[in-house]
């Protein structure tokens, strides 16, 4: 081999030399030899290279050829949805931001991944297109024209009409103020009413317009907008109401009576035909899908249970609700005569007159005037002159958290102290959430005002039906820490019973009104059972315990007797606790004996107040300046406690830094710290929750879309928490 190479390697070392002999003129051969010479050398030089091929050949060492690097897909996808956030908003611009933070975080662990620029575009874009998509909404809907709209903005100097558009849902606390202030869908009563009053005070201010449309609000939210109208309307500025309902029920319009004109649009309905209650009960319902309810409760007139364990109401429950049917009967038509200047004999005959159309309600005095909406405007300009600045914008009805709780203050010039405000809405939980009646959450907020010096006074809002047992104990072991403090009034909305009621009756003060539904001091438990429903689909499920009553909360069997037994003895205790609670806080003022008021029973707060049940008739106001006077503060301003992140906040802390929402004390929560990006989503599903609820409302409504939400509550709350104080069936008026 290396002969082979030796030779071939001479003979074109040969012919290399001839070559530059030749052209150097050193070797003269003729121009044929040295071709021949070339061709026998080319040859020599082809066969060795054949030979040497069949040879294994030594490998030189290569340079390794670097990787290509990859883009990240989240890079190109944080781009492509930042583009279409200049659409979709803040629905791709959050996804853009997080994926873009996501991609550079892998970029800076991973070399070989690239995208930064996309991903800073990204970024980039999804933000301008954050800022600049509501501005440009916002400067189309201010100037888009309607009815209700001026030429000119309000220059400060001029009279105005305030108009206010009542529609949707109305809450007490003030809504989370999910996509930056322009997604809050929940009206808040705490913002409606101080708008009425901010108006009645204000000299600019010489006239109110109302509209609305499938306005969603309990009877005692009625009744505080009501009375805060009624102000209005004695400082000697008129009230217009205009309807485009098809239909208005008796408790619409007795809160739309107020008004000092009322406006029904031609061929609407006035149904005024008084109240009608209903009740659901599901037993036959549940038995065809094969599920059944196995309930104890304490006392006669506790008869939530009875919803799933009868086809109609107990005696017992019967009673209750009629007489609370009455009572509310009585409060509306005082709020009808009132209004109209006619008597309670006259109100009742009209209602049993109705219902009306426009035509007979204008001749009947129930209405003012039957015109459109066009002929009204029209109307106030001939009234007010031409001129006259209509404010559709006035104080702030859908007002957020984060506008409640960024000032902290309801009211300018607060000097001499403050007021704390806590809500309590919704069933009664165990554990920590956002949005909800969780023990924990509120606990904390309650340890927070009293850790808080600059407080004097607190206000508990309470806007509930109830719930775990355990959950209210923790509550009102918060509100008796609390009052060592400082004092503890409480306000009561729509509905402040059961569970409600246990953490309201130690309070230095109860405020209630007249329709709020209270009391119901008593207990239930159970659960409900789905074997018939696992049989029926033909799924079973096979059973492993250890201990003779491991599966004494399983869904899969009814309660055996010793269960039964336990059960009904922890209710026995836990109805005991409660009671002893009442006689704790209400003894020397209750006017019957607490067992006459107990077994569940359920009261309007226009009864709960002949029996000592509550010290006060009175809305949250009402509440606020009396804790006020407690603590001798004329001028005070009010916060709210705790102060809910708004989106900006939650994503913030989600994408720039960590920290949490659970609190320093031992907690039972086994999930740990909770997601900042669940509670923006429980925020956006709570939203989306209230705009099905606004479809809900038009073709149930309102009270019958509380009943089905409420039921599914009670439902939860017994599977989940064995004994409970929650109220009885829900209770629908129309």
């Amino acid at each position: 081999m290396s002969l082979l190479r030796h030779i071939v390697f001479r003979v074109k070392f040969c012919f290399n030399r001839m070559r530059l002999y030749w052209s150097a003129g050193r070797v003269h051969v003729c121009p044929s030899e040295y071709r021949t010479l070339k061709s026998v050398c080319r040859q020599v030089d082809e066969f060795g290279r054949f030979i040497v091929s069949d040879f294994e050949q030594p490998q030189e060492p290569r340079a390794p050829i670097p990787p290509r690097p990859r883009t990240s897909g989240k890079a190109t996808l944080a781009f492509l949805l930042g583009l279409m956030s200049f659409v979709f908003w803040i629905f791709t611009a959050l996804p853009a931001v997080i994926l873009a933070l996501q991609a550079k975080n892998e970029m800076r662990r991973d070399s070989n991944l690239r995208g930064h620029g996309l991903a800073n575009l990204g970024l980039l874009v999804s933000f301008i297109a954050f800022f600049t998509t509501p501005i440009f909404l916002m400067f189309i809907l201010i100037t888009g024209g309607s009815f209700w709209s001026s030429p000119d903005s309000y220059a400060g100097d001029s009279d105005r009409i305030v108009h206010l558009h009542l529609s949707g849902l109305v809450a007490d606390s003030p809504s989370v103020d999910t996509f930056f202030g322009f997604g809050g869908l929940s009206m808040s009563l705490s913002g409606l009413v101080d708008a009425i009053e901010d108006a009645e005070h204000d000299d600019s201010v010489v006239a109110m317009v109302i509209t609305m449309d499938a306005l969603g609000a309990s009877l005692a939210q009625f009744e505080e907008m009501y009375a805060a109208l009624e102000l209005f309307k004695e400082s000697g500025k008129p009230i217009y109401l205009h309807s485009e309902s098809a239909s208005i029920s008796t408790v619409g319009y007795a809160f739309y009576s107020v008004a000092t004109h009322f406006n029904l649009v031609p061929t609407a309905i006035l149904n005024l035909t008084g109240m009608y209650s209903e009740s659901m009960y599901l037993k036959d319902g549940l038995e065809k899908i094969g599920v059944a309810a196995d309930v104890v409760h304490i006392g006669d007139y506790k008869s939530a249970g009875e919803m799933v364990m009868r086809n109609g109401p107990s005696p017992a429950a019967e009673e209750a609700q009629n007489w609370m049917l009455d009572s509310l009967y009585e409060s509306v038509v005082d709020m009808i005569a009132r209004s109209r200047d006619f008597t309670a004999d006259e109100v009742r005959a009209l209602i049993d007159a109705g219902p009306y159309t426009d035509a007979q309600a204008k001749k009947a005095g129930l209405i003012d005037s039957r015109m459109y909406m066009d002929e009204l405007v029209a109307h106030l300009k001939d009234e007010f002159g031409e001129d006259i600045y209509f404010d559709n914008n006035y104080g702030s009805i859908y007002e957020t958290t984060g506008q409640s709780t960024g000032s902290s203050a309801w009211y300018a010039g607060g000097v001499d102290g403050k007021i704390g405000l806590v809500f309590l809405e919704g069933s009664i939980y165990p554990g920590y959430g956002q949005a909800g009646a969780f023990s924990g959450t509120i606990r904390r907020a309650l340890d927070a005002a009293a850790a808080d010096s600059s407080i004097d006074a607190v206000v508990l809002r309470i806007d509930s039906p109830g719930g775990s047992v355990t959950a209210s104990e923790v509550i009102l072991r918060a509100v008796q820490k609390l009052q060592e403090k400082k004092p503890v009034v409480v306000s009561m909305g729509g509905v402040a019973a059961s569970g409600g009621y246990y953490v309201a009756c130690q309070a230095d003060a109860i405020f209630a009104n007249a329709t709020t539904i209270t009391g119901s001091i008593g207990v239930v438990g159970g659960k409900i059972v789905t074997k018939g429903l696992w049989d029926e689909l033909g799924i079973s499920w096979h059973p492993y315990k250890r201990g003779a009553n491991a599966d004494w909360i399983s869904s899969a069997e009814p309660f055996t007797d010793v269960q039964r037994q336990t059960m009904t003895e922890s209710m026995g205790a836990a109805y005991t606790t409660f009671k002893d609670h009442v006689m704790n806080g209400r003894e020397d003022l209750l006017t019957k004996d607490l067992e006459e008021m107990a077994a569940g029973r359920v009261f309007t707060g226009k009864q709960a107040l002949e029996l000592g049940l509550i010290d006060e008739i009175g809305g949250l106001n009402d509440a606020l300046s009396y804790a006020a006077d407690l603590v001798d503060l004329e001028d005070f301003d009010v916060q709210v406690i705790p102060r809910v992140m708004d989106f900006n906040e939650i994503l913030m802390q989600e994408l720039f830094g960590s920290g949490g929402d659970r609190p320093t004390d031992m907690s039972l929560n086994p999930l740990g710290r909770t997601s900042a990006l669940s509670r923006v989503r429980d925020a956006a599903n709570e939203s989306v929750e209230q705009a099905m609820a606004g479809s809900l409302i038009r073709k149930f409504g309102a009270e019958k879309v509380r009943a089905m939400g409420q039921f599914l509550q009670h439902a939860e709350l017994l599977n989940e928490q064995g004994v409970a104080a929650v109220m009885p069936e829900v209770f629908v008026v129309h």
